[in-house]
């Protein structure tokens, strides 16, 4: 919610609209402190955290609302390469954590793989190869295509 929120309260100080994302900024202020003692009394440690992610939320709902409006953001062409990302994303994360877990254990019999190097090149398996699962998916794909591009406005 903190890295939506910086790029898209970025976007609407670009558009030259500071007034209204420091707004916008202050009532998700006042919905985190309205939400931080019932979120902290029900949920202990991580009600701070909470509550914060909900300010960041109403904040990021109410610019995107408002980017909408002013200038018909395509949001399904947006979850849609975004959705494309993720998946790709978990994807890479459930080979890599597979691929360490094997060449632990395969490693294991040869070395030591607790040590520096043993990790090193366990990591470095794990990463090359769900790295390039990455970069063929969204190459094979074309979604590297329609993120990279600029499409012109018509």
């Amino acid at each position: 919610m903190l890295g939506l929120f910086s790029v898209t309260s970025a976007i609407m100080q670009g558009v030259s609209q500071n007034k209204r994302a420091v707004r916008y900024f202050a009532v998700g202020t006042i919905v985190k402190l309205a939400l931080q003692w019932p979120c902290i009394h029900y949920m202990g440690v991580f009600g701070p955290l909470v509550a914060t992610t909900f300010g960041f939320l109403v904040a990021n709902y109410l610019i995107l609302r408002w980017l909408n409006q002013a200038f018909g953001v395509d949001f399904a062409g947006i979850a849609k390469k975004t959705n494309g990302i993720l998946a790709f994303s978990l994807l890479m994360c459930v080979v890599a954590n597979l691929l360490v877990q094997l060449t632990t254990r395969l490693l294991g019999t040869f070395m030591v793989v607790d040590s520096r190097i043993g990790s090193l090149i366990v990591v470095l398996i794990a990463v090359s190869i769900a790295g390039y699962l990455y970069v063929y998916l969204v190459l094979h794909t074309r979604l590297a295509d329609t993120v990279l591009v600029i499409e012109p406005v018509a």
